[in-house]
């Protein structure tokens, strides 16, 4: 599915990302994103896409939430949904100039690539990471003994991430088209995405005993909590895990760790 940058139409946006989702995940429904979205009406998404229905503002952030949209992508949404309906010509070409700063930010940046084929390898996110600026010619041999992989397993997740249009060559160097990615199911119905999960809790186990005296840390909390304040708690869990990414974007770093967050309730 393509950017949401890349859209001029909130309504054909919905649209797309619902038709995307049904064929990444069959049994999701209209229903599903309601309940994600935290709205009664179980059809609100389609009477939106059929123009049926406005979004207000406080809609407006309970679709990006169910959307799964980054900060940045969430206000890009809220100036597509406002431009369409302006009142005002005035309005209206507030929204779109906008709009254009936020294309503008993110130019170069608007490949989108199916999740599935990324999460089917544990370490596709390990070597992507690594390949960021690394020279083409020795890319291999470098990330080879940064993580241990061997070159064969290095080249087969470069040619991937070429085929998706997630890597690029720019005077002999790669660079990555996103900064970072943050895994986690927010549809709750990606099965590839469950077993990428699974992976990685099983990898957790394997390295506790490996790491736990030397310098991994293991972190462990019980919380009584209400359980209207779950999706606050996930989505505050989301954002350290973004905010971490994002500082960590900015470092000349020289080595590759893994965070894994589970949150779930006793019963």
């Amino acid at each position: 599915m393509k950017s949401i940058h890349q859209y001029n139409d909130y309504r054909h946006y919905l649209r797309d990302f619902y038709e995307n989702s049904k064929r990444e995940a069959p049994s999701f429904t209209y229903q599903r994103f309601s309940k994600l979205a935290d709205i009664k009406a179980p059809n609100y998404l389609k009477l939106v896409m059929d123009g049926k229905r406005n979004l207000t503002i406080h809609h407006i952030h309970s679709f990006a939430r169910a959307l799964d949209l980054t900060h940045k992508e969430k206000m890009y949404f809220e100036a597509l949904v406002l431009k369409d309906q302006s009142k005002s010509q005035e309005e209206k070409r507030y929204y779109t100039q906008r709009l254009k700063s936020f294309k503008d930010e993110v130019k170069g940046k608007t490949s989108r690539v199916r999740i599935n084929d990324l999460v089917a390898n544990r370490e596709t996110f390990a070597i992507a990471l690594c390949l960021e600026g690394q020279p083409v010619n020795t890319a291999k041999e470098n990330i080879s003994k940064l993580l241990g992989k061997t070159k064969t397993q290095t080249n087969e997740v470069i040619q991937l991430l070429e085929r998706k249009s997630f890597l690029t060559q720019k005077e002999g160097f790669y660079h990555l088209k996103e900064d970072y990615f943050l895994i986690h199911d927010s549809q709750q119905s990606n099965l590839a995405i469950r077993k990428y999960l699974e992976e990685q809790i099983r990898f957790s186990l394997a390295s506790f005993p490996k790491k736990y005296q030397k310098r991994g840390k293991f972190f462990s909390q019980t919380l009584g909590i209400s359980k209207a304040s779950f999706r606050e708690y996930s989505d505050r869990v989301i954002e350290l895990m973004k905010e971490l990414s994002e500082r960590s974007d900015k470092e000349d770093w020289d080595e590759v760790i893994q965070l894994n967050i589970q949150l779930f309730p006793w019963k």
